[in-house]
């Protein structure tokens, strides 16, 4: 299989929000995804610009989109915003362990040193997910934390690790 990064798409919003939804109720059981979240991801791809922009995995032999990485605002500050990028990462169950999720982190890292203003990248990673975790040390990312777990929310919200990877 040889996979290729390119460039998000409005056409690409079915098949982003798919695979995050499967993760989402996998990762989170009782997630209930909504409307109001594809609604989230249309904006998304609908408001890209030079920093802050989705990509795709894709399948060269059969266009399947295999997983997806963006990166977003993590701050408002509109003083801060410019140095600090959120990245969300999602590869489709059956395609994990792949090097999807490698070559989606490599894409963002390179446009973010060559293309951006950002300083760091943000990754919020869900403490049992061992390998986003092992990824994120791969590409040089330091864990700077964590979130504690919310059992009293619904869905119950699991302890999050905060990575921060320097530009």
């Amino acid at each position: 299989m040889t996979t290729t990064i390119r460039q998000a798409t409005i056409n690409d919003l079915d098949n982003i929000y798919n695979i995050w939804q499967a993760e989402m109720t996998r990762a989170l059981p009782g997630a209930s995804p909504n409307n109001d979240h594809i609604d989230y991801f249309r904006g998304k791809l609908e408001s890209q610009c030079d920093t802050f922009r989705t990509w795709v995995a894709e399948d060269t032999e059969t266009r399947a989109i295999l997983g997806w990485m963006s990166l977003s605002p993590f701050i408002n500050n509109p003083v801060i915003r410019p140095a600090f990028a959120e990245v969300s990462t999602y590869v489709m169950n059956g395609k994990q362990g792949e090097g999807v999720g490698a070559l989606l982190t490599d894409t963002a890292i390179k446009h973010a040193k060559q293309h951006t203003s950002l300083i760091a990248l943000v990754g919020v990673i869900h403490s049992e997910n061992t390998a986003a975790i092992a990824l994120a040390k791969k590409a040089n990312c330091t864990e700077a934390g964590s979130i504690p777990a919310f059992s009293s929310h619904q869905p119950p919200i699991p302890e999050l690790k905060i990575f921060v990877c320097r530009i």
